[in-house]
């Protein structure tokens, strides 16, 4: 998370994410990230992706932030919907896998 300290609001968010991770491990729902995930997080899943941008150039002033923000590009979950029995409608709407990301909010945070 950008500009947030190590410490309460990041331990709040991963508690949150890890709370979900495990309701969705005790429902079967097949998932990455979090403490009940097959993986423990979403680290490379748009890799592939993000390889096909064009390089970057090692010499520009922007080079650290721009590599920054591609490496950032992190899910906290995605749900294989696959895994769970849905009716039709619903099943088109979500579609295979869902991804998910916790946002959250501390008292006393400017935003």
């Amino acid at each position: 998370v950008t500009g947030v300290k190590p410490g309460g609001i990041r331990r709040l968010h991963d508690l949150l994410v890890n709370l979900i991770s495990k309701w969705l491990r005790r429902a079967k729902i097949t998932h990455m990230g979090g403490v009940g995930g097959l993986k423990k997080n979403c680290k490379g899943l748009f890799t592939e992706f993000v390889n096909q941008l064009p390089k970057l150039d090692p010499n520009n002033p922007a080079h650290a932030a721009d590599l920054r923000y591609r490496q950032g590009i992190i899910p906290d979950l995605m749900l294989d919907a696959t895994s769970i029995d849905l009716p039709e409608n619903v099943a088109k709407m979500l579609g295979d896998r869902t991804l998910a990301d916790m946002k959250t909010l501390a008292p006393g945070t400017v935003h």
